[in-house]
């Protein structure tokens, strides 16, 4: 009769609430044969028990294109030759509109979302995003608000706060030591990590996460994961790599 991995049984631990540390993960991350089942099969264990709710968001991009960031997987960067439907912010009562469709089809998770390098002080656009925020709540009480607007500073982070913004995602992508490399050279990733901090300071839920297949190896997700725990985020989203004609990551 097979026995599980000794590995995989130490790794048990975790449905407890047990900490996990990396020496085990990364001799997890190397198992291979018939173990990976046993592996996956803790997996599944952890997810239910620790993310077993699931719920349908909708996300409106407010603003497409002519971000002055060369993201090298992204179609919005200006660096990059993607072809894509570029326009500035929409009007607050095109956003709403376009919240009010997202309910009427039974979504409760709106998400507004921008091109561009953020919010670090309050302007005219800030402004517009602010209202509309509010007009989808007066229209729809039930609808939960969330964000993606890059970087922000307290100022705009405890504005969203205060306008009941409820998720804010915010990706770290990969591996910060890798970052440059794999993702972008025109800014740095510690002003993501400032924004995060500043959202859980003024209870904004964040949504932050990466991508799979840039170019990262397998110890680089394991990197990732860890300064995510370390930022205790409340939603990891893990995104595959689309490649896009236009970009460095197309191929």
């Amino acid at each position: 009769m097979q026995t599980i991995n000794p590995l995989i049984e130490r790794a048990y631990g975790v449905l407890d609430g047990e900490p996990i540390d990396r020496a085990l993960v990364d001799k997890l991350a190397g198992i291979d044969g018939e173990d990976i089942l046993d592996l996956v099969s803790l997996s599944n264990k952890v997810r239910i028990k620790f993310a077993s709710e699931s719920h349908i968001c909708t996300i409106l991009n407010a603003k497409s294109g002519q971000c002055r960031e060369d993201c090298r997987f992204c179609a919005q960067s200006g660096h990059n030759r993607a072809e894509i439907e570029v326009y500035p912010l929409l009007k607050r009562e095109e956003i709403v509109r376009k919240a009010e469709a997202a309910h009427a089809t039974g979504v409760r998770s709106f998400g507004i979302v921008t091109s561009g390098t953020g919010f670090q002080e309050r302007n005219d656009a800030f402004d517009e995003i602010i209202e509309a925020i509010d007009l989808i709540y007066e229209r729809s009480p039930d609808m939960n608000v969330c964000a993606s607007l890059r970087v922000l500073s307290d100022e705009t982070a405890r504005a969203l706060a205060e306008h009941r913004i409820v998720h804010y995602n915010i990706n770290i992508q990969t591996a910060p030591s890798r970052y440059g490399e794999l993702i972008s050279t025109s800014h740095d990733l510690e002003e993501r990590v400032q924004t995060i901090k500043l959202l859980k300071e003024h209870g904004i839920k964040v949504c932050c996460g990466g991508i799979l297949g840039v170019g990262e190896s397998v110890s680089d997700r394991i990197d990732m994961a860890y300064v995510l725990k370390d930022l205790a985020v409340d939603v990891i989203p893990l995104n595959v790599l689309v490649p896009i004609a236009g970009t460095p990551l197309e191929d």
